[in-house]
């Protein structure tokens, strides 16, 4: 998805978030051909994710207990269903969900996430003063 890489990358170095974790639900093929994906975007290295940070569960559902277990406060997912399962303290953002009928079949889980178009209108959202990785990593190292 567009911008997915470089919001994370923003969102890591901002320190807005202590941790940030990936829940993906996939089964041992699509497992393999999405950690051959993240490598070949060198997703690691560009957004500081650690690798350890990476969650895979083989049901939808399943996503709820591992956040549970991480405390993870905030929670982006393009599928009502799997929201609806969240039951966190913090935030549940809906990233331009496309599917028609999950609005007629989650109308509470709709009514209680924050709906967002693209990770670029994500970023503006929990990024409100807009940062520049580079520029962020050069303060660094001036201290």
């Amino acid at each position: 998805m567009p911008n997915s890489v470089d919001t994370l990358q923003k969102l890591c170095a901002s320190g807005a978030f202590e941790e940030i974790h990936i829940v993906s639900k996939a089964n041992t093929v699509a497992r393999a051909f999405f950690l051959l994906r993240l490598r070949s975007l060198k997703f690691w290295k560009r957004t500081g994710i650690p690798r350890k940070n990476l969650h895979f569960c083989k049901r939808h559902k399943d996503k709820a207990p591992i956040c549970e277990k991480l405390g993870i406060t905030d929670f982006i997912d393009d599928r009502l269903h799997v929201l609806s399962y969240l039951k966190i303290e913090g935030n549940r953002y809906a990233l331009n969900p496309t599917r028609k009928r999950e609005f007629k079949k989650y109308p509470e889980t709709a009514k209680s996430v924050t709906i967002v178009a693209s990770w670029k209108e994500l970023e503006e959202l929990l990024l409100p003063i807009p940062i520049s990785v580079a520029s962020f990593q050069d303060q660094g190292k001036q201290n």
